[in-house]
């Protein structure tokens, strides 16, 4: 497995081991595969190249145990979500604990993953790429957006857009910034208006999950607990 996801070094491989058997044990309903995924979705980040194998399978897993054990969501939907807007989050400078983070809010929140990562793919895009007509429809401060975004911190951006679409109205305000959304529009407008209506959910389970990733030590807790 660790071969097959191009890991050749012996201390990546011994530590992709090790975190596997961890995340395997811990997060047992992630099947398999689970370890997988989360080192592809690592290896998009980047963050494979900052904490090594071991390290960001550890961090990502820990954000992950960590959400799925203070909420209604689970690890198998978080993971679901992140592998399906890992490549649009990753050139948003997104990281994993944040994906993880909008993952299992939306599944505490009974959206479907599929909808969900169609939505923000379609989301993040738009803020990317039209933040000065999104400030312009919201009446938000464009350059203050648009430094967020270029100082890497578009999970920030998205919140205040988010917060600042539950004040003025919901996704009306940014219907024709979005553009046609296809057969599945009416779905994802109740994404996205979800998610900007538990604006402050929301930001508690990015705060939760950061904190999580950077402790890095929930999936050895949890691996403790079940053996």
């Amino acid at each position: 497995a660790a071969g097959q996801i191009g890991l050749r070094s012996e201390e990546d491989i011994l530590g992709f081991v090790k975190a596997s058997n961890m995340i395997t044990v811990s997060l047992n309903e992630l099947g398999s595969e689970g370890t997988a995924s989360l080192m592809k979705i690592a290896q998009l980040t980047g963050e494979i190249t900052t904490e090594g194998a071991e390290g960001s399978l550890l961090a990502i897993g820990s954000a992950i145990n960590e959400l799925s054990a203070n909420s209604a969501a689970t690890a198998g939907p978080i993971v679901d979500l992140m592998n399906r807007m890992g490549g649009i989050a990753s050139m948003a400078k997104i990281s994993s604990a944040e994906m993880a983070a909008i993952g299992a809010t939306a599944d505490a929140l009974g959206q479907s993953m599929e909808i969900t990562g169609t939505s923000m793919n379609k989301f993040i895009t738009t803020v990317m790429s039209k933040s000065d007509k999104i400030a312009y429809s919201l009446n938000m401060d464009a350059k203050a957006l648009r430094e967020l975004i270029d100082s890497g911190q578009t999970m920030e951006a998205m919140l205040q857009i988010f917060e600042r679409m539950n004040e003025v109205g919901g996704m009306s305000k940014l219907a024709s910034i979005m553009g046609d959304l296809g057969s599945e529009g009416a779905r994802m407008t109740q994404v996205l208006t979800s998610l900007s209506q538990n604006t402050y959910f929301l930001r508690s389970q990015v705060d939760l999950s950061r904190e999580a990733y950077a402790q890095a030590t929930s999936i050895q807790n949890e691996y403790n607990v079940k053996n």
